[in-house]
Order: structure tokens, then C-alpha cells, then sequence
């Protein structure tokens, strides 16, 4: 009988790792802590750091579950599409995996209720699952749902120091959630391209929507120079990330090339919904310096993370 393999505790860390895509936290930090500035400004004040880092707490459970619930739905797909992840591989069990969904469904849920906002997390927790369990396979409507993914992480942050009933009734902090619910569904459109031939022509029609978002959170401040700074990089980088997928001769196919490149415009997006509908005066740069000081984070952490052998999506 052959002995049991048995593989060392740093490889069993970064199964773990990789199943909750762990690079991308990031993002949703991001995306909840610009809510919750948004929100700093509709009730004043300054968020605490309690509030602060539960949110962030908050946020990273819901997203990690989603990953989780991700990769434990996609199995069937996987096995033949994607056998190197951790389910498939067997580096993580089925058993295991569900077990840790349904710590991290549960931790949410409490840290929800501890924040004051149990309803709002369940119910985003809900849009998660439903986008996992088949609903991102429907045309379009998986599009929206992963865009109210994100939509709704932002309404987490503002909910958090506002209240649910302002969060998701007052017009700055709905807006907020409705220019990021679009922004990852228009992204989340061109990654559906991934499953065709690459088609430049059909990338860049479905680009092309996510260009006109720098210029409406621009014209929502239009006195703010900083504003439109931001969404001036945010612009270069789309412009960017199209003309990357546009030179692509490679195994990666050009829309995932767009998708990643895209996706790091989260934190400029973010950056610019505080700047347009959060604080004036000088209240702006705390928030905004953290979502840039996240941003440079996020950039040298995915690097890391794919050249020691990570995926980059």
C-alpha cells in the first residue's frame, strides 16, 4: 500500500488562497469603503475606525463566499475545463469547501447583524449565490447580477455608517451603487466573449459603453479638478486595456486581457464616486488616498501572485 501524500502546510495555505481568489480582495475593500465615505457625507462625521474595519471584514466575507460557492457550483465544469483549481485537483475537497461556504455564510450574516444591517447582507449574500448557482449563465441578467454584486458591496459601506433605509433610498449613495453596478456589468459582458473565437469588433462594441462612465462621474462635480483627474486615468486605462486586447497573439484570449486590466479600474472608479458624491473640502483626501494606496497594493500583489504561478482572473 502506497503511503498517504502528504502535501506541506504552505501549499495547503495557498489552496486555500487561490479558491477565494484572495488577490482580488482589494477590490471589494474598495468598493465598501467608498460607500461608506459617500455616506460620511450625507449624515457627517467620520467613519470610526470600528465602523471601518468592520465593513471591510463584512466585505471580505461575502466576497470570499461567493468564491467559494463559485468554484463548488462550477465543479462539473472545471473538472474538464479548469482541473487545476483547488476543488478539482483535490488539493480542497468538496466536503471541505462547502463546510468553509457555510462558515463564511454564517460569519457574514452575524457581522451584519453586529453592524445593523443584517437585511442588506442577506440580501446581497442572496445576489451572490443566485449569480453562482446558474443565474451568471442567463444572458444578461448574469451580467446585472454581477454588477449588483459590486452595487451592493459599495450600499454595505454606506449602510453601514448611514443606515439601511438611507442607504438604499438617498440619491447619492443609489447612484453610487447604480455607476459601479454598471461598470462590472459592462466588464462582465466582455468576459462572455471568452468563450468564443476573439473577435475584435464585438470586444470593442461592448467596450465601449464602460468609456462614457469617467465622463458621467466627471459631470457630476464638474468643479472638482481632481475629479477630473481621476477620471482621466480611469479613461487611459480603458483605452489601455482595449488596445492590449486588440495587440493579443497568445494563449490568453484578448477579452480576459481587457477583463484584467479593466477590473484594476475598480479603485480609480471608486476613487471618483467619492470625489463626485462624498465629502467636499479637504475631507475627500483620506478616503481617496486609501483607495489609491489599495490600488498600488492590488497591482504589485497580482504581479506576485501570477508569477509564482497564480491565475490572473
Amino acid at each position: 500500500m502506497n503511503p498517504t501524500v502528504k502535501r506541506p502546510a504552505g501549499s495547503r495555505l495557498r489552496a486555500w488562497a487561490e479558491l477565494v481568489r484572495v488577490f482580488l480582495t482589494p477590490t471589494v475593500l474598495a468598493d465598501s469603503h467608498a460607500g461608506l465615505f459617500v455616506a460620511a457625507a450625507i449624515v457627517g462625521g467620520t467613519p470610526s475606525a470600528a465602523a471601518t474595519v468592520g465593513v471591510a471584514a463584512l466585505s471580505t466575507l461575502v466576497y470570499w463566499s461567493g468564491m467559494v460557492a463559485n468554484d463548488i457550483f462550477d465543479l462539473p465544469r472545471d473538472v474538464i475545463r479548469a482541473p487545476h483549481r483547488p476543488i478539482p485537483s483535490a488539493r480542497i475537497s468538496l466536503g471541505a469547501a462547502a463546510a468553509f461556504l457555510f462558515l463564511l455564510l454564517v460569519g457574514a450574516i452575524a457581522l451584519g447583524a453586529l453592524l445593523g444591517i443584517p437585511a442588506l447582507a442577506t440580501a446581497l449574500l442572496l445576489v451572490v449565490l443566485a449569480y453562482d448557482a446558474g443565474g451568471k449563465d442567463i444572458p444578461f441578467l448574469g451580467n446585472i447580477l454581477m454588477g449588483l454584486c459590486r452595487g451592493g458591496n459599495f450600499l454595505l459601506g454606506a449602510a453601514t455608517l448611514a443606515g439601511t433605509r438611507t442607504a438604499v433610498t438617498e440619491a447619492r449613495t443609489l447612484a453610487g451603487a447604480a455607476i459601479l453596478t454598471l461598470f462590472v456589468a459592462c466588464i462582465t459582458a466582455v468576459s462572455r466573449l471568452e468563450d468564443a473565437p476573439f473577435n475584435i469588433r464585438m470586444l470593442r462594441f461592448r467596450a465601449l459603453p464602460i468609456l462614457a462612465v469617467p465622463l458621467v462621474l466627471a459631470l457630476l462635480r464638474v468643479t472638482s479638478p481632481f475629479l477630473w483627474i481621476d477620471a482621466a486615468l480611469l479613461a487611459l486605462l480603458l483605452i489601455l486595456a482595449a488596445r492590449s486586447a486588440s495587440g493579443t497573439r497568445g494563449a490568453t484570449h484578448g477579452a480576459a486581457v481587457f477583463v484584467r486590466q479593466a477590473l484594476g479600474g475598480i479603485f480609480l472608479l471608486d476613487s471618483g464616486i467619492v470625489l463626485a458624491l462624498g465629502p467636499e473640502g479637504s475631507q475627500w483626501v483620506r478616503p481617496v488616498a486609501t483607495l489609491y494606496v489599495l490600488f498600488v497594493i492590488a497591482v504589485f500583489w497580482r504581479r506576485a501572485w501570477v508569477r509564482r504561478g497564480g491565475e490572473g482572473s
